[in-house]
């Protein structure tokens, strides 16, 4: 059924109230370089007064949708296909808007124009709608939305005094994504780059620009400042783009020479090229943090090469609960765009054997989407669920505190819960396993290592929360040792005074 304008207007104020609520917190006492951009993140599933709800407990509806979400990607990796979040065609819900799991707002050009974009560690580039000959509605209410004519923004390069095409000839111009055509014999000709997703005739494509990502400088210090990045023009959006799946842009984090951590290195705007991601448990709010390392002594494991290197991959050497061990050595990627982590068979059922050992709780079958779930008569079992600790290369073990979903019924109250995990050829670890820890990727050192983190800790010691902001803005900072950078990265008030009229109207 399609959704009414009264669902998409409560989703997109639970997530741009979200954004705007989310606070900047000093990082915590890990060891940064000279120089890191931070973004504060947000989960796509808020609810509808803007708060961030649990994730992991949800009805059988919702993640069946995600279940969905997470089989067509699988699909496309193996079709080798650039695998973005999207939804099967014949899921309207949702493709009417906002596909991805995880956004940040960037503001790009000069003048500067800002983009909510989702966020993706399994490609490479950052792309935006662009000079459009065909692209996604621009306006709100093309998607059931009625918010007073606001609308998405669309990146001109005539209209940004800063913006330059990346010539074909550059060797940027030979990354998965962008290829020099068969015609290029100038370097005034611009690089195309075509990407194309598993959902039926689905693709965005266009050019390569150069263009600035804006910053701003927090006392001590005034003014602003900006770091030269790449970019994709997306003039040509097909098949489920159009349906708003990503009406605003994707940002890609993987680790390729194009993509924005590695740019900002090569510039020098950070010192290595590294970043950070942190989701905190369950509201699964968080932070983007580029040019940041790890504190040494931290559990850490190597990074797995592959090419091309599209993807952030880790390598496990067995799985434990309680004692008890299943050796396992999976190579498994790390992706913020998948739901639910996935295992190969032998080691999934192995696995699911084991908890199934563990929990004193009857079995449940669920028929369709998790194999390993049980009854909760006693909801006391809930709080005694056991921690799955996972070793990789090089001895390092991770405590997945939670790695269970929760079914509830229409009045909220859980009605049995699942192993949340799924079997798949590749293995992969997936967003409900990233929930109280940031994540460190380090391609200079190749090195994988992660920590405990709430995401909003100040000095170690306070713990802020979305909620707790003390002024409306969603923000990115480069930090050192005496100043911080800003980015102008809020909402204006205007903007969110609109939403909320909106909203209102709409009850």
């Amino acid at each position: 059924m399609k959704k009414s304008a009264r669902g998409c207007i409560l989703d997109l104020i639970g997530l741009v109230v979200s954004l705007v609520l989310i606070q900047w917190e000093a990082m915590e006492t890990y060891a940064y370089a000279a120089a890191s951009v931070q973004m504060d993140l947000v989960y796509r599933y808020a609810d509808d007064m803007g708060k961030v709800s649990d994730w992991r407990t949800m009805t059988m509806e919702q993640h069946d949708k995600l279940m969905r979400r997470d089989q067509l990607r699988h699909e496309a990796r193996r079709r080798g296909l650039l695998a973005m979040s999207l939804s099967p065609s014949n899921e309207t819900a949702d493709l009417e808007i906002l596909g991805g799991l995880h956004y940040a707002i960037v503001m790009i050009g000069t003048p500067s124009k800002t983009f909510l974009v989702a966020l993706d560690t399994g490609s490479d580039l950052l792309w935006v709608p662009c000079d459009c000959q065909q692209c996604s509605p621009t306006n709100w209410a093309s998607y059931g939305v009625q918010t007073q004519g606001l609308e998405f923004a669309v990146y001109g390069t005539s209209s940004s005094s800063t913006s330059k095409n990346l010539s074909c000839t550059n060797s940027l111009c030979s990354s998965s994504v962008a290829s020099p055509s068969s015609a290029c014999s100038s370097n005034t000709q611009a690089c195309e780059y075509t990407i194309k997703y598993m959902s039926s005739d689905t693709s965005t494509s266009g050019f390569i620009v150069q263009d600035v990502l804006h910053l701003n400088y927090e006392a001590p210090e005034s003014g602003n400042t900006t770091a030269s990045i790449y970019f994709g023009c997306a003039q040509l959006q097909t098949g489920d783009l159009l349906q708003g799946v990503a009406p605003n842009g994707l940002f890609g984090l993987g680790p390729e020479d194009i993509s924005v951590p590695s740019t900002l290195a090569r510039n020098g705007v950070i010192s290595t090229n590294s970043f950070s991601m942190c989701f905190s448990s369950g509201d699964s709010s968080g932070r983007l943090v580029f040019g940041v390392e790890a504190l040494s002594g931290i559990p850490s494991t190597p990074l797995v090469p592959i090419n091309p290197s599209v993807y952030y991959v880790i390598a496990t050497t067995k799985f434990s609960v309680h004692g008890n061990s299943v050796d396992a050595s999976e190579n498994l990627i790390f992706d913020t765009g998948t739901s639910y982590t996935t295992l190969p068979p032998s080691t999934y059922q192995s696995l699911g054997e084991m908890m199934n050992n563990q929990i004193n709780a009857p079995q449940f079958q669920l028929n369709g989407t998790f194999d390993y779930c049980w009854n909760t008569s006693d909801s006391s079992i809930l709080d005694s669920l056991p921690t799955l600790t996972i070793t990789f290369n090089g001895g390092s073990s991770w405590d997945v505190s939670d790695p269970y979903v929760r079914f509830v019924d229409s009045k909220g109250n859980v009605v049995f819960f699942c192993l949340g995990i799924t079997p798949s050829s590749t293995g992969i670890i997936g967003h409900n396993f990233m929930g109280g820890y940031e994540f460190f990727f380090n391609q200079q050192a190749m090195s994988f290592s992660w920590a405990p983190s709430t995401c909003y800790t100040l000095n170690s010691s306070t713990i802020g929360s979305p909620q707790d902001a003390p002024n409306f803005v969603t923000r990115a900072s480069i930090q050192n040792s005496s100043v911080a950078l800003k980015a102008p990265l809020s909402i204006s008030s205007l903007f969110i005074t609109y939403l909320l009229i909106a909203f209102i109207g709409l009850l």
